[in-house]
């Protein structure tokens, strides 16, 4: 009988396995308990926080790779010994990412400005002011 698995050589594996199936081979366990035990509370944080981190990395990466690809169209685009077509491509290419770049940026902005505003408990005055109770009533809702 195989001894107690760490939680940490659980989360090891699920984070370096490339299935529950092989991450349960590797801590010698079934297939059922391994999955069982990526959704204990501790281990599914463990996970959420190394995809959140290995995220992060890929769009590091992504980012430093954009920058170099827009150095290169911006070559292109302003090599005079290129093919016309060529140049206009880059061009074209460049002026869609910069437009969808800004258009994020301001869907971001104004998400940004909607979170903050829900966030933020709004005060409810009692509107019946017709009641025969002089006492008005204040509620704080977090919309």
């Amino acid at each position: 009988m195989a001894g107690k698995v760490s939680r940490t050589g659980v989360l090891a594996a699920l984070i370096a396995a490339p299935t529950i199936k092989q991450a349960a081979r590797w801590c010698h366990v079934s297939e059922r308990t391994m999955h069982v035990m990526a959704r204990e509370p501790e281990i599914a944080e463990g996970l959420a926080e190394a995809r959140q981190v290995m995220a992060d990395q890929a769009m590091n990466t992504v980012l430093k790779a954009v920058t170099r690809a827009v150095r290169v169209l911006e070559k292109i685009m302003q090599d005079e010994d290129a093919p016309p077509m060529t140049r206009v491509i880059a061009a074209k290419s460049l002026l869609d990412g910069s437009l969808r770049a800004v258009g994020i940026q301001d869907t971001t902005k104004r998400l940004n400005g909607l979170e903050r505003r829900l966030s933020a408990p709004m005060i409810i005055d009692d509107l019946d002011e017709g009641t025969s109770d002089d006492t008005t009533e204040q509620q704080a809702f977090p919309l």
